[in-house]
Order: structure tokens, then C-alpha cells, then sequence
């Protein structure tokens, strides 16, 4: 390989290099969260019956999915049969 094919060779990984940590900088700086600013939560109650049909409450977990929402836990209730659903998400 000649010198003049040599640096070609290290300039082209130089600017590959550079490309990639300017890449790697942008999206740190999209999805870093400041400690400025804590994220803030909002939470959400969903109180179901142990005996609905599993494909009832899928329904209305993709749907809340959709807005943004995740389950955080069930907690069964002092109710019988009855179980509460916490979900949040980012304010």
C-alpha cells in the first residue's frame, strides 16, 4: 500500500470517527435528562374486577398504552375480587 493510499485510508477513518462522536453527542443530548429538571410523573388508577376477561382488560391497558401510559403495579384491594391498576407517565 502506498503512502498516498495510507492517509486516504487515515483520513476517511478520521472523518468516520468524527461522524460517529458528533452522531453519539447529538443523541446523548436529546435524551439526557437535566438534573435541573427531575422528570415529573403523572399517575393514573385503574380499578379492575379479577373476573374480567383478560381480553377486556388488554383492551383497555393498549389502550391507555397509546396515550402514554405504563403499568407501574397491580395492587389487589380490600374489595373482594377487585384489584387496582397504577400506571404513570411523563409529564
Amino acid at each position: 500500500m502506498s503512502l498516498r493510499n495510507q492517509l486516504n485510508y487515515l483520513k476517511k477513518a478520521c472523518f468516520a470517527l468524527l461522524l460517529i462522536g458528533a452522531i453519539f453527542l447529538v443523541f446523548s443530548a436529546f435524551t439526557s435528562v437535566s438534573a435541573d429538571k427531575p422528570v415529573q410523573w403523572e399517575y393514573h388508577v385503574l380499578l379492575i374486577s379479577n373476573s374480567s376477561r383478560s381480553i377486556q382488560i388488554q383492551g383497555r391497558l393498549n389502550s391507555l398504552g397509546q396515550e402514554g401510559w405504563e403499568v407501574v403495579t397491580v395492587v389487589p384491594t380490600e374489595m373482594a375480587n377487585m384489584s387496582q391498576v397504577i400506571l404513570k407517565r411523563r409529564l
